[in-house]
């Protein structure tokens, strides 16, 4: 099964723990690529010792891949809230300009938090 590279990380867990639990909850195994190969849509095989088993458990990965890859696309917006003003004496500009990037600083996070 294909896992986007962003989600992997997710299925793996730290030092293995998350995988380690999907096959303690489904009886399945999974076997992920090399590291190295990590960096593209990567091949997860998943194996069971029965055919129910394995549906069960694809069934169960596929769900979670899913819900990884939507939360992993919501992501924060590209910039950061250090604001950059020239030094001097205040202007109606400048205050207009930092009401603005306030304005679209907090509209960007509506909902995130």
């Amino acid at each position: 099964m294909l896992c986007p590279p962003a989600v992997l990380p997710h299925l793996v867990g730290r030092q293995g723990a998350a995988a380690r639990q999907f096959e303690r909850d489904t009886g399945a195994r999974l076997t992920f690529p090399p590291r190295q190969q990590q960096q593209q849509a990567a091949q997860v095989t998943v194996s069971a010792p029965t055919p129910g088993a394995l549906r069960a458990a694809v069934a169960t990965l596929q769900a979670t891949i899913q819900a990884k890859a939507a939360s992993a696309q919501q992501q924060l917006p590209d910039y950061n809230a250090f604001v950059s003003v020239p030094l001097g004496p205040s202007s109606e500009a400048l205050r207009a300009a930092v009401r603005e990037f306030q304005r679209r600083a907090l509209a960007a996070y509506k909902g995130v938090c």
